[in-house]
């Protein structure tokens, strides 16, 4: 396993369930947090993989690889059969 810096390290967690009706909005403003968060030196965004706001995290921010060239997102997976 490789050792990331914590000093440059964020992490998603959050509620299982995001009412559809909310995600398209919550998606944009993760984006417009990651760019931040990254714009003041942020470079690892860990993600624990749960269904709702954590994959919507996760696929916010793997969006923005294209831009932000060095920008990783990492799975944090706890446990097999984790959903």
């Amino acid at each position: 396993m490789t050792k990331y810096d914590k000093a440059v390290s964020v992490c998603f967690s959050g509620h299982r369930s995001v009412p559809f009706a909310k995600r398209r909005e919550l998606k944009q403003c993760l984006k417009s947090e990651i760019a931040k968060a990254y714009a003041d030196g942020y470079r690892y965004f860990y993600c624990g993989m749960a269904m709702g706001f954590d994959l919507l995290a996760a696929e916010a921010a793997l969006s923005l690889q294209c831009e932000l060239k060095d920008l990783q997102v990492i799975a944090v997976v706890p446990f097999r059969g984790q959903s």
